[in-house]
């Protein structure tokens, strides 16, 4: 069976405990940020307020200091360390301000995908998935996410995947693939 949500931690999610650290302690943080239209990270500092889990994706809550108000920031767009800041927080939670109501998922560009993975394969897919099936030496599964988070894991993934519907997602893996591959050979593809 699937582990609860708040129980899946990755090895390289090495942000999390300095954020969930700055949260019990009270203590400001910065770190870039690039969100979903942002072609480049921004430097973002905010006063943490909570880190919460919503659709198998960690978010840090908190006071945007350039912003000056409350926003979420996912975790996975978090590029390099979180930083402390001298002083105290200038913006405690509010008592009434609840996170979890406040972190909503909406989806830019979802997709909903069966992927068949090798077992052993695909740790990333099955921890995302809203169904598991394995059969024999093959695990199926089934994924509801954005579909540029979703390529990037496939991407990944490859060695292990089998078959993936629809087959538009692992066309796409293979262009971006072959266009990496030629790119490092010198080769220019229009």
């Amino acid at each position: 069976s699937r582990l609860p949500e708040f129980a899946r931690i990755r090895a390289s999610d090495s942000r999390l405990l300095p954020l969930i650290r700055a949260t019990a302690e009270g203590h400001p943080i910065t770190f870039d940020y690039r969100g979903v239209v942002d072609d480049d990270a921004q430097t973002r500092s905010i006063d943490p307020w909570a880190v919460i889990t919503r659709a198998g994706n960690w978010y840090v809550v908190g006071f945007d200091h350039s912003r000056v108000a409350p926003r979420a920031f996912r975790m996975s767009r978090i590029r390099g360390e979180v930083r402390p800041l001298p002083g105290p927080m200038t913006h405690p939670r509010p008592p009434e301000f609840d996170p979890r109501e406040f972190v909503t998922v909406d989806l830019i560009d979802p997709v909903d995908a069966v992927i068949t993975v090798g077992q052993g394969g695909g740790a990333e897919l099955i921890r995302r998935a809203t169904a598991v099936v394995t059969a024999g030496e093959r695990v199926e599964v089934t994924v509801t996410m954005e579909r540029e988070d979703l390529i990037g894991i496939l991407a990944a993934s490859l060695t292990h995947v089998h078959a993936v519907q629809p087959q538009s997602l692992i066309d796409e893996v293979r262009k971006r693939v072959t266009t990496v591959i030629a790119s490092h050979r010198g080769e220019h593809h229009g």
